[in-house]
């Protein structure tokens, strides 16, 4: 159509996703609670470090080559997820696809990464297996834009659609996945200032290559495709030099200076509305025992009359 209907077009739908985001965001910021009544593991509970200012904090983790590599393959796999939203119809429509097509093209590339992100994420906290999923995603990363080197030109749509729905399952699942993996080496600095150095280079990253990846596509949708198979080739070595040291999942091993037993029995009985006396006493490195005082009146009378819990569950 013309410039004028271009533009209104493009009015409707911004104001549209404004109207849904809001609907959506606002009750969320009402209804949510800074922390559940009981926390979601005893990890939860550990002391974290005095607060140090940002750049000691950030000489801390980037002392670590395991986090500096696992934030070359986080900015790495989101700067090609993200140049490559921004320009698949530039990527594509050299090669004659239609816009139908191209469209089809990147409801795979975002959906298939949104559903296959939400199931790893299970998988992953289940598993613990940080480092081979990285891996995984990361060689799958870079299979699939190299592959895109010679499907995308091919104009078979099928085999387009594969490869296209396969480096989305790989790239934004990286998202998730280094997250974690960052705050479980960093651990036991604060999450938030190594899940903000993550995505403060992967936004940089971003950036550069979809400027990079736009000019380079404007000269040769190929080139492009290039830049996104070389960085990617970067981002699979990097994760070999990655050494899995879960710091979170073993440090919290009975560390007395990290964890606060008496105050995982009082939070618990205080979100089931326990009435009766509690006391506490150690009983051995691993185990803390405390003794629940219950009247019999009360319905929450099978929360532990006298019990024997471990340190790190």
């Amino acid at each position: 159509g013309n410039p004028d209907q271009t533009r209104k077009a493009m009015q409707t739908i911004i104001w549209y996703q404004n109207i849904w985001i809001t609907l959506v965001a606002v009750p969320l910021f009402i209804i949510s609670k800074d922390k559940p009544a009981i926390p979601p593991c005893l990890a939860a509970l550990a002391k974290m470090p005095r607060r140090e200012n940002f750049c000691a904090t950030m000489m801390l983790t980037m002392k670590d080559r395991s986090y500096l590599m696992v934030m070359i393959c986080f900015s790495i796999g989101t700067g090609v997820y993200m140049s490559l939203s921004c320009i698949i119809a530039q990527v594509f429509e050299p090669f004659n696809y239609s816009p139908v097509q191209i469209c089809i093209l990147g409801v795979l590339f975002i959906g298939l990464g949104i559903v296959f992100a939400l199931l790893l994420g299970v998988v992953l906290d289940r598993t613990h297996r940080f480092l081979l999923m990285l891996r995984c995603l990361c060689f799958g990363m870079f299979i699939s834009t190299f592959c895109s080197l010679f499907t995308f030109p091919s104009q078979i749509f099928t085999l387009v659609s594969i490869n296209i729905g396969v480096a989305g399952l790989v790239l934004l699942p990286i998202v998730p996945v280094g997250i974690a993996f960052g705050v479980e080496l960093t651990f036991p600095l604060p999450p938030v200032m190594s899940n903000g150095f993550l995505l403060l280079s992967g936004r940089i990253v971003s950036i550069i290559m979809s400027y990079l990846a736009a000019y380079l596509a404007n000269i040769d949708s190929e080139y492009a495709l290039i830049l996104f198979c070389v960085t990617s080739f970067i981002a699979a070595v990097a994760s070999l030099f990655i050494k899995e040291d879960l710091k979170k999942q073993k440090g919290l091993n009975f560390n007395p200076l990290l964890l606060d037993i008496t105050e995982v029995v009082t939070l618990t009985a205080k979100a089931v509305k326990f009435k009766g006396k509690l006391t506490t006493k150690n009983c051995g490195k691993s185990n803390v025992i405390f003794e629940a005082v219950q009247k019999p009146s009360s319905s929450s009378d099978q929360l532990i009359r006298v019990g024997c819990i471990p340190a790190i569950g």
